[in-house]
């Protein structure tokens, strides 16, 4: 990740739907929290990006060395595979901006099917719920709990789902299959 491209994200200095702030804490203190965010940004059209090192007012403060050095990405990444089904997607980047350094996580939405919890863990995190970034009051990673976010989260996965069929040809298909009805009934007709 560049740091101007950083700064852009950074400047708005607010958490928003695809936007969360955590403050410099070392892995094993913060990885169920890290692990629901990756989870509900998953969930979340387009994804997100979850900042390591910035405090909940904005101060970018940065990471503490000792807590930066206990975030290792296959560790990361094998934990937070122990709590998705299936799999969540996202980049780790260590970003030096200021002299400060930060841990980014560009989580992208998810491909296939919407991205389900497959293990309890503490209160962070739990079996069967699904999570998304809330758009009520303040932005959050929450299970869902009303019709409007599982309505949203059924129409993305529709939307990926007709660009799934889209890709492998069904489009062309379709247009095709109503070509063809229309020469049919035209000939039935002798137009």
């Amino acid at each position: 990740m560049q740091p101007d491209f950083f700064k852009q994200i950074v400047e708005s200095g607010k958490e928003g739907t695809s936007l969360e702030f955590k403050e410099s804490q070392a892995w094993e203190t913060i990885r169920n929290k890290i692990t629901r965010c990756v989870l509900a940004m998953t969930n979340t059209r387009e994804g997100g990006y979850l900042i390591v090192g910035i405090e909940d007012a904005g101060n970018l403060a940065g990471m503490q060395a000792a807590h930066l050095g206990t975030f290792h990405e296959e560790e990361v990444r094998d934990y937070v595979s122990n709590f998705a089904d299936p799999r969540a997607d996202f980049d780790m980047h260590q970003v030096n901006y200021d002299g400060r350094d930060f841990l980014v996580f560009v989580v992208r939405e998810f491909a296939p099917v919407p991205v389900i919890c497959k293990r309890d863990s503490g209160t962070d995190l739990r079996k069967g719920a699904l999570y998304v970034r809330s758009r009520n009051g303040r932005p959050q990673s929450n299970e869902i709990n009303d019709s409007a976010h599982m309505r949203e989260l059924i129409d993305l996965a529709v939307d990926k789902s007709q660009e799934n069929l889209v890709a492998r040809g069904w489009q062309h298909r379709a247009e095709v299959d109503v070509e063809e009805r229309f020469r049919e009934e035209r000939a039935d007709l002798n137009l």
